[in-house]
């Protein structure tokens, strides 16, 4: 990207001539000069003008949604016990893990299913652009316990809550299957997800 200060002069000159055609004033350039409104300047232009095209994804309104109560009381270790998985990742212990929140809290669930590779960045893109939060590792739980036949059908991932391990290494937690059991079980946050996963993501 070419820097302002390194265009040529007859540019800059231009520039300027069409900025005060548009109604640029003397006034907004003198607020400018201070560095945090050029900052914020900076950043309203580039969310204008270089944001990037929107992801597509499936229409919210069409998608079951899992209506699941979060039980903040509840250790990890408890929700996990209620899960009744068949078989544990060694990394899901509450170490690894925070639980965060109060009481009991019914929630508006949804699985995104994007149907092709999908990176993390890119499904928590489509999250915020059609006004949804990723599920955190008590969602997942609890929605492991309240619907434990849907991880048969296809892995489900949380996005919201990353263990970093003593490596660098960025973990989230995952609802899967096993040859017979119902798994937790923990992948790489940078992982190329396959089109066959499904998103743990919340409504309301």
């Amino acid at each position: 990207m070419t820097r302002l200060i390194d265009d040529n002069i007859g540019g800059g000159i231009a520039f300027l001539q069409s900025l005060d055609r548009a109604g640029f004033s003397a006034e907004l350039a003198a607020k400018l000069r201070n560095p945090d409104n050029a900052k914020l300047a900076v950043e309203l232009l580039n969310e204008q003008f270089l944001a990037p095209e929107p992801i597509s994804g499936p229409n919210i309104a069409d998608l079951e949604v899992y209506r699941t109560v979060v039980d903040y009381s509840q250790t990890f270790d408890q929700m996990v016990a209620v899960g009744d998985y068949g078989w544990e990742s060694e990394h899901a212990v509450s170490a690894n893990w925070p639980i965060s929140g109060e009481g009991e809290v019914e929630h508006e669930m949804v699985l995104l299913h994007f149907n092709r590779t999908m990176t993390s960045d890119e499904v928590l893109t489509y999250m915020k652009q059609e006004g949804l939060k990723s599920a955190k590792v008590e969602d997942l739980l609890a929605f492991g316990a309240a619907h434990p036949e849907t991880q048969r059908e296809f892995p489900i991932v949380e996005l919201g809550t990353v263990w970093l391990c003593f490596g660098g290494g960025r973990y989230v937690l995952c609802l899967s299957r096993g040859d017979r059991s119902r798994d937790l079980n923990v992948d790489w946050r940078v992982s190329d997800w396959h089109g066959y996963c499904r998103f743990l993501a919340i409504k309301s």
